[in-house]
């Protein structure tokens, strides 16, 4: 699955609001470093869906 570009938009705008690493990033949502840097940097073709959904999940939070 492709993560929507809105939702990438609003994990960049969170990320900075929030000041936080890729690393803390990465804690916060429970996906691997990696994973999430290459999220945010648009290098991912193909996501998990429950990838997705823990993405999903801490952006409602963060509302």
């Amino acid at each position: 699955m492709k993560l929507k570009n809105e939702t990438l938009e609003q994990l960049r705008i969170t990320k900075g609001k929030n000041n936080l690493s890729i690393i803390a990033l990465a804690q916060n949502i429970g996906i691997s470093r990696y994973t999430i840097g290459s999220i945010i940097n648009g290098r991912t073709d193909g996501l998990s869906k429950q990838t997705i959904n823990k993405i999903d999940t801490y952006l409602a939070k963060c509302k």
